[in-house]
């Protein structure tokens, strides 16, 4: 009983000089500082007897930064846990031996769900490795890169890739006799070649080879497009070769990109090897373009990119259409028009906009089909002011008109012979056609007197382009808006013309195909 309290009496004693704690010794270097010499009891028991869980926290300035024991309700799970193991656990170990590295639900033997961090090393010449190194990044070959002997390396696992944009061999050797997937060394001979490689303690394993493909330029301004594209309806038999240079042999996983600019469509890439030196891939094109114009895909192979442009035409209008008609007035003329040009399927909302291009009427011909952009041609002039026929008839003969007898009174009023436009509107006259173009620089349009004052207006003119006189092509399509009036000049006809730097009133041949745009009465 005298040893006992003799005993306690020395340990109060350390405590208040100190204010450090020894169990076991009188000599305390720490806070708290447990000896023994007895083999048998080495331990420190936690013992929740409840239903509580035996941990030990560990605080700063009294606060918890991390907490370390078992999580009673969970399994009896020894967690590591940031403020509160139970409910900011960050390691886990459970009944079992599964190890949990953000999962409290382990179900490997190491299972890590979080990001995970490798070591990564950069090497220009020989290097013997060791247990340092993991991820090896080879640049500035030729060399010899020697990995450690097996025997003492068990399970070690070497990440090694050739970044020699040169493409230098990168040779990989063995230590002493041991080989390498039974060779005695292992090349990397090519740009961006990699390996992974394991020892099992009596040689080294190949686990992965990945010969990544490499180019050194993707030409897409090259490209040869085969078939073509129209909007709303399906590809079929669509593909573009873009010719690369500088492969290394190398494979690739190909490519899968959908479009922009005009959606709907995707350009997909096989995989595949590239060729050494310069070759071509294939891009197949599938899909149901959304509309007219510019589908740009962004191509991304081999460490090159570049962007892949497919012009997707305009649908084959369907010709002749009754135009839906939409009232719009210009605040300045105070004159009221339709919204859009005679055969177009709505207002347009660029001044490029294909479909509010309309079609294109020979002066003075009602509509009977020969406006259609694509309506067969003849040079059979007609006789009477109605051909009884929907051809397009060319004249290259002055005064290049449709009629063999010019007739002037075709388009003039609501009841004019030939009147293309809907009841109660009619062809304007070279004034009214006018007043409208003076009209785009004053407010509230404030803009100028070419097509881009055109579209500012409040009719939104296209440029829709002319169907030539003499041959019937469309030309000047997406460059010059042309409008006939119902104004006739000696043998031609007159009209409002505009482009880019121009808008004028002007006199052409009656059988050009021009937009008409009506007026209401």
């Amino acid at each position: 009983m005298k040893k006992q309290l003799l005993t306690l009496s020395t340990l109060f004693i350390t405590y208040f000089a100190s204010a450090q704690v020894g169990v076991g010794t009188t000599s305390p270097s720490e806070a708290l500082d447990v000896e023994t010499s007895d083999a048998t009891k080495t331990a420190i028991d936690i013992n929740n007897t409840s239903t509580g869980d035996p941990k030990i926290n560990f605080q700063l300035n009294g606060t918890t930064n991390f907490s370390i024991g078992i999580d009673n309700s969970d399994s009896d799970k020894l967690k590591i846990g940031t403020s509160a193991l139970e409910t900011n656990t960050r390691v886990t170990i459970d009944n079992t031996g599964n190890v949990g590295v953000g999962t409290s639900s382990p179900i490997s033997g190491l299972d890590i769900q979080t990001s995970m961090g490798l070591k990564v090393t950069t090497i220009t010449a020989a290097t013997t490795l060791n247990n340092t190194h993991n991820v090896v990044l080879c640049n500035t070959g030729p060399y010899t890169v020697t990995l450690p002997a097996a025997a003492s390396n068990t399970g070690r696992t070497y990440y090694i890739k050739n970044i020699d944009t040169d493409g230098d061999d990168i040779t990989i050797d063995g230590n002493g006799s041991e080989t390498i997937d039974g060779s005695a060394t292992y090349v990397l001979d090519t740009y961006l070649r990699n390996v992974k490689l394991i020892s099992n303690g009596t040689s080294w394993f190949v686990i992965s080879d990945g010969n990544n493909g490499a180019i050194t330029a993707l030409t897409c301004g090259s490209a040869t497009n085969n078939g073509t594209l129209t909007e709303n309806a399906a590809a079929s038999g669509a593909s573009s070769d873009v010719p690369y240079t500088g492969g290394n042999g190398g494979t690739h996983s190909g490519q899968t990109v959908t479009s922009t600019g005009v959606t709907g469509l995707t350009a997909t890439l096989s995989a595949g090897s590239l060729a050494s030196g310069s070759g071509s891939l294939t891009y197949n094109i599938t899909g149901t373009p959304a509309s007219s114009g510019t589908a740009t895909f962004a191509l991304s192979i081999g460490g090159q990119t570049c962007s892949l442009t497919r012009t997707v035409d305009a649908a084959a209008p369907t010709c002749p259409i009754v135009t839906t008609i939409v009232d719009v007035t210009n605040p300045y003329t105070g004159k009221t028009w339709m919204d859009r040009n005679l055969g177009a399927t709505r207002a347009a909302t660029s001044s490029t906009d294909a479909d509010a291009y309309g079609d294109l009427y020979q002066w003075g011909r009602a509509g009977d089909g020969h406006q259609c952009r694509n309506s067969s041609t003849t040079s059979t002039l007609s006789t009477t002011d109605t051909p009884g026929n929907s051809l397009f008839i060319t004249n290259i003969t002055s005064p290049s008109d449709w009629r063999s007898t010019q007739n002037d009174n075709l388009w003039q009023g609501v009841n004019g012979t030939n009147n293309p436009c809907p009841t109660g509107y009619r062809l304007p006259t070279e004034t009214e056609l006018n007043n409208e173009r003076l009209s785009w620089v004053q407010a509230p349009i404030s803009s100028t007197n070419t097509s881009t004052g055109a579209f500012a207006s409040s009719l939104k003119l296209p440029v829709a382009g002319i169907r030539f006189y003499s041959d019937g092509s469309v030309i000047n399509v997406a460059t010059f808006g042309n409008y006939w009036s119902s104004n006739v000049s000696s043998t031609k006809a007159r009209n409002l013309s505009f482009g880019s730097s121009v808008a004028v009133m002007r006199s052409d041949p009656r059988a050009d195909g021009r937009s008409v745009r009506c007026i209401k009465n």
